[in-house]
């Protein structure tokens, strides 16, 4: 037994011996990006636009036709078909990657990398891409592995890439509610400019729970969208897989520029004829780093917006709206999705607004 080997195991072991305190480890700091080569940058940008898209189709051809997909607590998949239905339905989303280091050598090379969502500050988790190419060839992924910076709490929606099947058609979990009191809501709301846009009452908020609650993009009366086109239908505080539905349509306005930078979404009220045509009248919103603004407009048949009248503002973050109306009356329901801590809110909101036309078509 060498000198060497028994000098190590003294060492080791006074390693043991020695109490280590929390205060003299260094705290976790993040990683600076580096600048990849173009040809490497192709693969992260190309990657970011197809999960963005929700098209697994496109995210295969970025592997290699017998490539891998290492996900945390799954199976090894291997091969682009195989591939293309893991993703299937259960991409989607603001996804941001940066490269932490590279390397490449003719034919092989890796990226070391972080990803993250949306405009949330800092990384969610990290990955590697191991990848091949044919001399003369763009770069194809041979492997990606990822996993979360920190595991997810009891009950919360934070999933990473592995856990995310399990949101996918076919194998849903059911996505809990949990009753929240109205006023958590309700005292947030500032009303403005109210007067003839009637008045309105929080009737009912729920917080969603599971492993599939950060793929909710949209919310309705008796359901609730994933990204993939899921429809779940909301069963008393359970929501389950009912069908395909395109949460977009045509009573539905999104990211128009002529409404502002902030604009984020609108949902039709309804419709009415006068001597210059048919005009529409929409419920929209606006958001802003510190909250949330849902207003009134009207649209002309030319297609020119008229003077927004907000009906109340909120420093919660309204992600998403729908209004449904009431049947042969002058109210609906406003169903709002709240991003609240970990999980998304689910707010409905009662309206009456008997003076609604006569006032928007006062101010334009």
């Amino acid at each position: 037994m060498s000198r060497l080997f028994l000098d190590v195991v003294a060492f080791a072991l006074m390693l043991v011996a020695v109490p280590v305190f929390a205060q003299d480890a260094p705290e976790p700091t993040d990683v600076p990006s580096v600048t990849l080569p173009p040809e490497l940058d192709r693969v992260l940008r190309d990657y970011e636009s197809a999960w963005r898209a929700g098209d697994a189709a496109a995210l295969a051809a970025l592997f290699a036709e017998d490539g891998f997909i290492l996900q945390s607590n799954r199976p090894p998949v291997r091969g682009r078909k195989a591939i293309q239905a893991t993703y299937e339905g259960g991409s989607g989303g603001p996804l941001r990657l940066r490269a932490l280091a590279f390397y490449t050598e003719a034919t092989t090379g890796y990226i070391v990398g972080a990803y993250g969502y949306g405009d949330s500050p800092g990384d969610t988790g990290k990955f590697t891409l191991t990848l091949r190419r044919t001399p003369g060839q763009p770069w194809l992924i041979f492997s990606d592995m990822d996993n979360q910076n920190a595991p997810p709490k009891p009950g919360s929606g934070n999933v990473d890439a592995g856990e995310a099947d399990s949101c996918r058609k076919g194998n849903i979990t059911d996505i809990q509610l949990k009753d929240v009191p109205a006023d958590e809501v309700s005292r947030t709301f500032e009303s403005e400019g109210f007067g003839g846009l009637g008045g309105y009452q929080v009737a009912g908020v729920q917080e969603a729970l599971g492993p599939c609650v950060t793929k909710i993009v949209g919310f309705m009366v008796d359901g609730i969208y994933l990204h993939g086109g899921i429809a779940m239908h909301i069963e008393g505080r359970i929501a389950r897989e009912e069908a395909r539905y395109p949460f977009k349509g045509p009573d539905i306005i999104s990211g128009d520029a002529d409404l502002g930078s902030n604009f984020v979404q609108a949902s039709r009220i309804g419709y009415l004829r006068d001597q210059s045509g048919i005009k529409e009248s929409y419920l929209g919103l606006w958001r802003s780093p510190s909250s949330s603004e849902v207003a009134v407009f009207l649209k002309s048949a030319g297609g020119v917006y008229g003077k927004k009248v907000a009906l109340f503002k909120t420093n919660l973050d309204i992600s998403g709206l729908r209004y449904f109306p009431s049947p042969d009356s002058s109210a609906g329901q406003i169903t709002l999705l709240v991003k609240k801590n970990d999980n998304p809110w689910l707010v409905r909101v009662d309206w009456t607004h008997p003076g609604m036309w006569e006032l928007m078509n006062s101010i334009e």
